[in-house]
This record gives C-alpha cells, structure tokens and sequence, in this order.
C-alpha cells in the first residue's frame, strides 16, 4: 500500500512538472488595422515632414518659417516661427511670433486640402519721430485662428501650401512717450483694436517633404 501511495505521488509531481515545462502559447497575430483607419496607398509617396518658407514675406523684410510633421496621413502637427523688421525715414519696427498648430488632411496624404487651427502670439517694437519727438510703441497680440487650406505635393518632395484663417486676438498696445496727444492716440487705437477683436491667419508658402 505505502508502495502504491508513493507511486502515485512521484506520477503527480512529475505530472506538475511537465505541466510547467510546457511553452506558453505564441500570441496570435496582430490584426491590420481597419480600412477606415488606414492610412491610404497614396500616403507611402511621401515623407512625413515637410518644412515651409514664404518666399513673398522675403521680398518684404518678413521671414516665416514653418515645420509639421504628419500623422497617420491625416493629422498634422505645426510650429511656426515669423520675424520682420522694416524702416523709412521716420520710423523703424521689429516684430517676432510663434504659433503652434493642428491640421486635418482630409484626404489621408500630403497631397491634400486640409482644415485646421493656430494658438499664436505676436510681438513688434516700433521706433517713430513726430514733430522731432522720437518715442517707442511696443504691441502684443495673442491670438485663436480656425483655417482652411490647401497643399499641393510632388513625388520629388517640393510642395506649395495655401491657407487662410480669421479668429479672435486680444492686443495690447503700450508707449514709452510722456506727451498726453501721443497716449491718448495710443490709448485710442488700443481701445479700438480690442473692441473689434478679429485676427487673420494667412499662408503662401513652397517646402520641402520629407
């Protein structure tokens, strides 16, 4: 009996045993994604990356450079830079801003019409001479734009993107001069800028996908 017992005993643990040598099951294949949530065949022909330059704003003393890096064919995500700086006789002015930004590509690809929105902020010092007094104007301006536009891209990786957008800013508007006709200018076109509170958001720009 004890035999049998022990017998019995030795069978299960080498019973356990086997039981935990054995692999563990290979995990089933991952599964494509749905069609509606592929991106299209047309998406492969291009890079995600493009960089962007208006080449007009050049001509005018005005520099706005943009990067965005697309997702899934459909969603891009934008960062934008800009700098101008001009001058004439009686007056000069310097101006710096960014903005970040989301755009959905409509058509799953580079090559596409798209709409999106821009978070930006602006600011610009100026330097003007009125009656022989010189004094300075600093300007702000934060900014929400909804936009829509359109790129077009070649295989090659040269695009041309169009885009314009309207939405609502908050400005300040502030001087350095002491004379009160100056302030109260200032003070007027503050007040007026902010209770028309419109913003525009524009793009014509040539770059590089890659």
């Amino acid at each position: 009996m004890l035999f049998r017992r022990s017998l019995a005993l030795v069978a299960m643990l080498l019973f356990s045993t086997a039981a935990w040598a054995q692999p563990a099951a290979a995990p089933p294949p991952a599964q494509p994604l749905p069609p509606e949530m592929a991106p299209p065949p047309e998406a492969a022909a291009f890079g995600v990356n493009s960089v962007n330059l208006s080449p007009l704003g050049v001509l005018f003393g005005s520099y706005s450079l943009n990067f965005e890096h697309l997702v899934d064919g459909y969603h891009g995500l934008l960062v934008e830079g800009q700098f101008s700086q001009s001058s004439d006789e009686n007056s000069s002015s310097t101006g710096i801003g960014g903005g970040l930004g989301y755009r959905y590509h409509w058509s799953g690809t580079q090559d596409s019409g798209f709409v999106g929105a821009m978070v930006a902020y602006q600011a610009g010092t100026a330097v003007a001479t009125v009656n022989s007094q010189t004094f300075d104007i600093s300007v702000g301006a934060a900014s929400f734009t909804a936009n829509i536009g359109r790129r077009w891209a070649w295989t090659s990786g040269f695009n041309v993107t169009l885009r314009f957008g309207v939405g609502r800013a908050i400005y300040d508007i502030t001087s350095t001069s002491t004379d009160p006709d100056v302030q109260q200018a200032i003070d007027q076109v503050d007040s007026l800028m902010n209770a028309l509170p419109v913003a525009f958001d524009g793009e014509l720009s040539i770059g590089w996908i890659f």
